[in-house]
């Protein structure tokens, strides 16, 4: 009897032992009591997991087994669709108290276009200082994880004509507080990308040399016919047609350019504040053209933080002259917006927009400029059919 009993003891003994070898509790520590679930995971998920761990506690206690050793610790908060994760190796002394830097955005998804259709075939790149994270395109869209707050870079890689492409990059501001749990931005790139490569074409029938060479000859000889009576019409007619191509966007030498030689659809800007009313208390003017308010040009604008435009991307201004357009450096990649649209002039502790002789205008507070204009805090900048807001 005796030494059955030593027997079942040592069993217990190896199995509490064996246990402990395999397994170790994490306390993890939130500020506040609310609705929160857990999850030990082998890696760091590429998209939200499910089915996790729901509790309401300030303190929770979870298992890591020994397979999650080197796996990683996922919080989050059903409410505001925000996580927050840590490695297993990195927690100290059994517990992780998490901090407030240690919230992200949970789910980012970001939608690709090209022409108008979504691309089925690409990478997006997100990255923000020692962030960095690439995931593929999938229907359309990249979706993101753990994303972290305030303006984060995304870049669309692609195939166009069978060469790497690269979007110019955006950025997007992920805010702390938000409607949506899902973030949702898009990207238009301008090439066309490939698609998947299409089927090899059937081999056509062998032909004779002596026939293909009879057919190149005729070929050769109707194009070179063709040839002769075109350049003998555009001859006797250079006038027309000179006007007919300038007319397509065709630049002729020694014409006089056009307003936007990239071709940037035509696009009627709405007035923000209507014609015959002051741009600053939006009231009508008096008979003799003065405003009821009395309000003068604002005083001299002093630049309290970094001057930007903020709309759908955020665009810094840098010291000295900069060109913005669908292909200048600060890029708007807008079909309303020319190519070289608008010049930005940061000098003096003051920002200074010009028109570039755009096809569609660039607008301040709903007025077309046809000269410098000096921004101030809150003014609304308007580029063909793009509305930015300025700050600085």
């Amino acid at each position: 009897m005796k030494s059955k009993t030593s027997k079942i003891f040592s069993l217990l003994l190896l199995l509490l032992v064996f246990g402990a070898a395999v397994s170790a509790d994490v306390k993890v520590r939130f500020e506040g009591k609310m609705e929160r679930e857990v999850w030990v995971l082998a890696e760091m998920p590429k998209a939200m997991p499910a089915g996790g761990r729901a509790f309401t506690t300030e303190e929770v206690a979870v298992t890591i087994s020994k397979e999650n050793e080197s796996g990683v610790i996922v919080a989050y908060i059903p409410k505001s669709g925000n996580v927050a994760t840590k490695k297993v190796a990195l927690i100290e002394n059994g517990a992780w108290v998490v901090e407030k830097d240690e919230w992200r955005i949970g789910q980012v998804r970001i939608e690709a276009f090209s022409r108008g259709e979504p691309i089925q075939k690409g990478t997006v790149l997100a990255s923000k200082g020692d962030y960095s994270q690439t995931q593929p395109v999938e229907n359309g869209a990249a979706t993101f994880f753990a994303v972290p707050f305030g303006d984060v870079k995304f870049v669309v890689k692609y195939v166009s004509g069978g060469a790497d492409k690269a979007s110019p990059p955006q950025v997007f501001r992920m805010p702390v507080t938000r409607d949506e749990l899902v973030q949702t931005f898009a990207i238009t790139v301008r090439d066309a990308v490939d698609k998947d490569v299409a089927a090899a074409p059937k081999p056509e029938a062998e032909r004779s040399p002596f026939v293909t060479g009879i057919a190149w000859l005729i070929a050769l000889g109707i194009g070179a016919g063709a040839l002769y009576f075109i350049l003998r019409a555009v001859r006797s007619n250079e006038g027309t047609v000179a006007d007919g191509l300038q007319k397509l966007g065709v630049q002729i030498p020694g014409a006089t350019p056009t307003d936007d030689e990239a071709g940037a659809e035509p696009f009627e800007a709405a007035p923000i504040v209507p014609e015959g009313h002051c741009q600053y208390c939006v009231q009508a003017f008096a008979e003799d053209g003065s405003c009821a308010c009395k309000i003068g040009s604002p005083p001299a604008a002093v630049l309290s933080t970094s001057p930007r435009l903020v709309g759908d991307i955020t665009i810094e201004i840098a010291d000295g002259m900069s060109v913005l357009g669908r292909e200048a450096e600060l890029q708007v990649a807008d079909p309303t917006v020319s190519r070289k649209h608008a010049e930005i002039e940061r000098r003096e502790g003051a920002v200074f927009i010009r028109d570039a002789g755009s096809a569609n205008g660039t607008f301040v507070n709903g007025q077309r400029i046809e000269a410098e204009a000096e921004l101030y805090p809150g003014d609304t900048v308007q580029f063909g059919a793009v509305k930015f807001r300025f700050e600085g």
